[in-house]
Parts: structure tokens; C-alpha cells; sequence
């Protein structure tokens, strides 16, 4: 038995058998070269989305309200880290006004955490000096820097501390 074959003019193929056995299934429809033509185009065709409208231009008034020069210094010497130079610089003095140079020298101030100045002895014996004249410091630097927040103070020992 030789199957069908469908002409070229017929445009649907004829109807198979399920793989099952049972009734025959539609046939698709053969592709004709103008139906391909036409998917195509559609494909090709970009999609045209809607442009958003621009807005006007702000003035610069109303984008924000102006600053002053110096807040935006000390902003810019909060963030660069030029502000705790000089605050260190300043507890350095008090130290060194209540301990003595002789002292001082021997000194180091480093950073504030949570109200407790960490300060840096070149050796143990200035540190233990440091030590008995806690109370003493501690008065001295709430006199001079009352918007500090320093509380307490934590003593340790650095080679460092002489440069």
C-alpha cells in the first residue's frame, strides 16, 4: 500500500492515525511561503513603546535650600577625619597641663569610644604614673572639652607613643 502524498496545490496534508490506534487526528496545515513571509515581518517589526515626556528643569532654589559655606567645611573636615586631628591636639594640651611636659612627652592620645579616651604610654612606669593622676585628667578634660562626652579613660602601653 503507497500512502498519500498531497499535491502541491492542496494546503492541508492528509489525516494521520493517532500513535494509539484510535480516530485520525486533524492535520496541520501545511506552511506556505507567504504565511512564513508574513511571521517574519511581524517579528521584524519593533515594538513602539510610549516615550516618557521629560521633565521641566528645576531651578536650583527648588531643588534645595542653600547651605552655608562653613557648614559644608566642617561637614567636609567631619568626614576626612580633620576635625579629630585638632580635637586630639587639644586633649594632648590638657593632658600635658595636668600631668607636666616632662610627662606629656611620654604621652600619646588616641581615639574616643563610647566616653572612654584611650591614651598610649611609651612604657609601663608613665603608665602607672598616668595611673595615680587618673581623677586628676579625667576633671582636667571635662573642664576644658565639656562637649567631649569623655567619662573615662583606658591606659595602655605603645612603642609608638614618643614620635
Amino acid at each position: 500500500m503507497i500512502p498519500e502524498t498531497p499535491s502541491p496545490g492542496d494546503a492541508l496534508p492528509p489525516a494521520r492515525r493517532s500513535p494509539s490506534g484510535g480516530k485520525p487526528r486533524p492535520a496541520k496545515p501545511l506552511k506556505t511561503a507567504a504565511k512564513v513571509k508574513e511571521k517574519a515581518q511581524a517579528k521584524a517589526k519593533p515594538t513602539e513603546k510610549p516615550v516618557a515626556k521629560k521633565k521641566p528643569a528645576q531651578p536650583l532654589a527648588q531643588i534645595g535650600s542653600a547651605r552655608r559655606i562653613g557648614s559644608l567645611v566642617d561637614q567636609l573636615m567631619a568626614r576626612r577625619g580633620y576635625a579629630q586631628v585638632f580635637a586630639a591636639e587639644g586633649l594632648q594640651a590638657s593632658l600635658e597641663a595636668e600631668v607636666g611636659k616632662a610627662l606629656a612627652t611620654a604621652v600619646r592620645v588616641g581615639n574616643v569610644k563610647q566616653g572612654t579616651l584611650h591614651i598610649y604610654a611609651a612604657d609601663s612606669v608613665t603608665l602607672q604614673e598616668l595611673t595615680f593622676s587618673k581623677r586628676a585628667i579625667i576633671r582636667r578634660i571635662e573642664a576644658d572639652h565639656p562637649d567631649s562626652g569623655i567619662r573615662d579613660l583606658r591606659f595602655h602601653v605603645s612603642t609608638s607613643a614618643r614620635d
